[in-house]
């Protein structure tokens, strides 16, 4: 199933400590994304925040059994976190893939916080390079399926048991973080990227396919966008709780949130379409964005 243009971010981190998600409303929401014609939502993934959150894997299972046409994603789920369960991890993308099947997206990532890192007993400074071995264990699974011999432990690469699901990488773009969108991504949607900064991205990446990789499927290429629309002092509200959701200051990197009224959003958006973008994600500071979402998308070209 085809990604479409346009999507939205499932809020199962609490932007404070009053409204706090649930399972059950997190799969009610996906129900009324669907209803309303929302095409597609993505998940995010922390173990570990300074306010409640409810699981990705666990929040993806219940949403694909709870829905049947909109598309699913995890943006990202923090693929070193996971470095001792990649088979664990790999059954249960399985498994959700017996309920979802093709709109089912996986999205990885590193990470930024160490905390998590900590609680989960895995070395920060070393997250990148348990990131390339896990990537690599992972993509042998989807290629060829697995089986687990039980005397000795030892993993055989047999007949594929699932359906190759879509990979998406959501590193920002340094040198090596594009290395590995060209070698193993389906696609490539960062987050806090400009879009004069995505497009020379993008060139990288080509330039590096054109060398090594020519005979390779074409990327697909995204961004996720923040949105803080509303009036001044809606604005303000919404760009604290950004702050406190990325545990940084709102001005390291308000340049690239989307900010205004709807229409004046919509505008912005749009300069990413036009830049011949096949996926655009938006995260909203709000429990229940998914009436505005519609509306910014209802003002949007897509031709």
């Amino acid at each position: 199933m085809p990604i479409p243009r346009l999507s939205l971010f499932v809020p199962n981190i609490a932007f404070d400590q009053i409204n706090k998600p649930n399972l059950r409303w997190l799969t009610d929401f996906a129900v009324r994304c669907e209803n309303k014609g929302v095409g597609a939502i993505w998940v995010m993934d922390h173990i570990y925040w300074q306010t409640s959150t409810v699981e990705q894997i666990i929040t993806i299972a219940s949403i694909a059994a709870a829905t049947s046409k909109i598309n699913i994603g995890s943006m990202v789920l923090q693929l070193p976190l996971r470095h001792n369960s990649i088979i664990i991890l790999a059954k249960q993308l399985s498994d959700i893939y017996d309920i979802a099947g093709e709109r089912l997206t996986l999205g990885l990532g590193l990470g930024t916080v160490e905390g998590e890192y900590q609680i989960m007993g895995t070395d920060f400074t070393k997250r990148a390079k348990l990131f390339d071995s896990d990537l690599n264990l992972l993509a042998k699974i989807f290629d060829n399926g697995f089986h687990l011999n039980r005397s000795n432990n030892e993993i055989y690469f047999e007949e594929k048991q699932f359906s190759n699901i879509p990979l998406w990488l959501g590193n920002r773009g340094g040198d090596r973080a594009l290395q590995r969108v060209v070698k193993y991504a389906d696609g490539w949607m960062p987050l806090f990227i400009g879009l004069n900064e995505l497009n020379f991205a993008k060139e990288k990446i080509n330039f590096m396919i054109n060398q090594d990789f020519s005979n390779r499927k074409p990327i697909k290429y995204g961004v996720t966008l923040l949105i803080n629309n509303g009036d001044d002092f809606q604005i303000s509200a919404n760009a604290k709780r950004f702050s406190s959701l990325f545990g940084i200051p709102y001005e390291h990197f308000s340049k690239y949130v989307i900010s205004g009224n709807l229409k004046q959003c919509a505008n912005q958006i749009q300069t990413f379409i036009d830049s011949g973008l096949e996926h655009i994600s938006t995260f909203w500071p709000t429990t229940d964005p998914i009436d505005d979402f519609l509306e910014i998308q209802s003002l949007l070209n897509f031709n």
